[in-house]
């Protein structure tokens, strides 16, 4: 691989200025890097004793469902990187090869991915000055990346990371108080904002409502009354914790997860928006009914063994005035059904 890599970087053609390291930087770089590892592993191999050779010889099984993981990874990568993206594409095939590896936790296969795509993506378009495909849905566009750099230039600014620091405390004690959330937080320091520029309130409001984010949990797990509905589900082992004398272990753990859920919904928000707008703008009747149909099965899946309660979410769902009757009306029914037959058949 080195040896490739090396003739590869010898016969490239660079025409014009590719950046500060030009094309050739990173192909060097990991050249170099597959010839260190390449030697060690050659001396390595060479130091082994006969005795030690025979008892690998014994041990060592092919585990071929690591091999056929990694395989399926790699050769997805080559054949869908074009039509996904490199930013997809890279995050699934590292997954792949580290589950295949041995690594079982997905969750952080695909962060750690989608960490290292990105971070590539980065150096490629803006050192090496090199666009790697980003497929038919634009995802990792050059575009995106371009501006979300732009971005953080604007953001992070002295005044403007004081105004977000103020934003996450004042949206904290706001969110603490129960039944007031990040709305609530954002409606009440609105004027605030009147006298900033426009980017230092954003960031004031970005702050403020993520810190209140943050401040609906902490009321749920002190108090077991969360601030907003979405703090419902911290009350159910964060206030447990509370009560067992574990209350800063759970606001840390609330706090890691709300910063690190943030990052990774902002980042997705960045890369998928688009993507996500356009396929919003082509809905369209036929989308809509299979919507319907989708949301009914679902309902129906669910609430299979208590018909009780399928009808609240069916009459929810169902496009016809909430004072229909639901049977038809007295002097309608047959003269020859039983009652019993009549009830039967108004409960089906």
């Amino acid at each position: 691989m080195a040896v490739v890599l090396t003739l590869g970087n010898l016969g490239m053609d660079v025409i014009g200025d590719g950046g500060p390291l030009g094309p050739q930087g990173f192909g060097w770089f990991v050249a170099a890097l597959a010839t260190v590892i390449g030697t060690l592993l050659i001396a390595a191999a060479l130091r082994r004793t006969p005795e030690r050779r025979r008892a690998l010889a014994t041990q060592e099984r092919t585990n071929w469902r690591a091999v056929a993981l990694v395989m399926l990874g790699l050769v997805a990568f080559s054949a869908l990187i074009d039509v996904v993206g490199w930013l997809v594409m890279a995050t699934v095939m590292f997954a792949a090869v580290a589950t295949g590896l041995g690594n079982r936790n997905l969750t952080r296969n695909l962060t750690v991915g989608f960490v290292m795509a990105a971070t590539i993506q980065i150096v490629f378009s803006g050192l090496l000055d090199l666009n790697l495909p980003s497929g038919l849905l634009g995802v990792g566009d050059m575009d995106q990346l371009t501006h979300l750099l732009g971005g953080f230039g604007d953001v992070l600014t002295p005044m403007n990371l004081v105004w977000i620091t103020l934003g996450a405390f004042l949206g904290t004690a706001v969110g603490v108080l129960p039944g007031l959330g990040s709305a609530m937080a954002v409606a009440l320091l609105l004027p605030m904002t009147f006298t900033l520029d426009p980017l230092a309130a954003l960031i004031l409001f970005s702050g403020v409502y993520f810190g209140g984010l943050f401040g609906d949990s902490t009321a749920g797990i002190l108090m077991n009354t969360p601030g907003n509905s979405t703090a419902i589900a911290t009350t159910f082992e964060g206030h447990a914790m509370a009560r067992a004398g574990r209350a800063p272990q759970a606001l840390a753990t609330s706090a890691i997860g709300a910063f690190l859920g943030g990052l990774l919904a902002t980042v997705l928000v960045v890369f998928f928006a688009p993507t996500m707008a356009d396929l919003a703008t082509r809905f369209g009747p036929g989308e809509y009914f299979a919507l319907a149909l989708f949301a009914f099965v679902a309902i129906s899946a669910i609430v299979s063994e208590s018909p009780s309660r399928a009808w609240p979410l069916w009459r929810s769902a169902w496009p016809w005035p909430w004072w229909a009757p639901t049977s038809p009306p007295a002097r309608h029914a047959s003269p020859s059904r039983s009652p019993r037959s009549s009830t039967a058949s108004a409960s089906w």
